[in-house]
C-alpha cells in the first residue's frame, strides 16, 4: 500500500449505509487508497440522538486512526453528510497535528455546505422538503424519514436516474428512521474556507435541487478547486458511476 497516497474517509448521508458506497470503496481501494466508510449513530438509532456530537466523534475517529499512520486524508460527503464531515475536521487540519498530517482535501457529492452558525435546516429556508416526514414536532429530538405514498416515492427522490433494478436495491439498503435533530445542529466552523474544496453538483437531483448546490458550492472564502456538474441524481454513484469517479479521482490526486 503506497503510503503517499491520500487516506479516505467517506461520510454518508441521512438513511444512507456503507454499502450504498460500495462503488467509490472499490475504485479507490484497487487505485491504492485505503478508504474508512463511517457508520453514523445518527441513522437507525435506537432512539432520537440530539444534535450531532455522536457522529463528529465517529468521524474524526475514523481521520485520527489515519493521522496517527502519518496519512493526510481526503474527506468525501454526501447529502447530510456535508454538514457532519465538515465540522468534523476542526482540529484535524496538518497545521493541528504535531506530525503535520491531516484532512487537505474536501469532496462534497451532492452535499449540504453550511456557512458557521449554519444548518442543513437553514441551507433549505427553515423547512424540511415536502417528501421528508417527522415523528413528532421537528427540532424536538424525534425521527425523520422518507415519505413512501402516493405522492412522493423516496426511490424517485433518491434514485430517479438509476435503472429500475438499481432504484430498487438502494432503496432496500436504506435504514428508515434517522436522527432528526442533526439536520438542525449548527456548525462553528466551516472548514471549507481552510482546505481544498471540491463539489460535484447533481443536476436532476430531487432531494437537493441543483439550484441549492450551486449556492453552496460557491460560498464566498471558499477553497473551491474542482466544481463541476454531471446529468446525476442524488446518488451519481450510483447512476453515473463514470463520471463520478472520474471526479473524485482528480479530487484525491489520482487523476484519469
Amino acid at each position: 500500500m503506497a503510503t503517499d497516497k491520500l487516506a479516505v474517509v467517506i461520510v454518508p448521508g441521512a438513511w444512507h449505509v456503507a454499502e450504498h458506497y460500495r462503488p467509490i470503496v472499490d475504485d479507490l481501494s484497487s487505485a491504492g487508497h485505503q478508504v474508512t466508510v463511517c457508520d453514523m449513530p445518527s441513522c437507525d438509532s435506537p432512539k432520537p440522538l440530539r444534535g450531532m456530537s455522536q457522529d463528529v466523534a465517529v468521524i474524526q475517529k475514523a481521520i485520527q486512526s489515519y493521522i496517527d499512520q502519518n496519512r493526510n486524508v481526503a474527506l468525501i460527503m454526501h447529502s447530510l453528510g456535508g454538514v457532519i464531515g465538515t465540522a468534523a475536521c476542526e482540529g484535524y487540519l496538518p497545521k493541528d497535528q504535531s506530525n503535520g498530517k491531516g484532512v487537505v482535501s474536501l469532496i462534497y457529492l451532492a452535499a449540504f455546505v453550511a456557512t458557521v452558525g449554519g444548518s442543513c435546516w437553514s441551507a433549505k429556508g427553515g423547512a424540511h422538503a415536502p417528501w421528508i416526514d417527522t415523528t413528532g414536532e421537528p427540532g424536538t429530538g424525534v425521527y425523520m424519514f422518507p415519505r413512501n405514498d402516493e405522492t412522493w416515492d423516496p426511490r424517485e427522490v433518491f434514485y430517479n436516474a438509476c435503472s429500475a433494478e438499481q432504484k430498487e436495491a438502494a432503496w432496500a439498503m436504506c435504514k428508515r428512521n434517522h436522527s432528526e435533530d442533526v439536520y438542525h445542529a449548527t456548525v462553528d466552523y466551516a472548514a471549507w474556507r481552510e482546505v481544498e474544496s471540491n463539489y460535484l453538483l447533481c443536476e436532476v437531483d430531487i432531494a437537493i435541487p441543483v439550484e441549492y448546490q450551486e449556492a453552496m458550492s460557491s460560498h464566498e472564502g471558499g477553497k473551491w478547486k474542482n466544481v463541476e456538474r454531471v446529468k446525476a441524481d442524488h446518488a451519481p454513484f450510483l447512476s453515473r458511476p463514470a463520471e463520478t469517479l472520474a471526479f473524485v479521482r482528480r479530487c484525491v490526486g489520482q487523476g484519469v
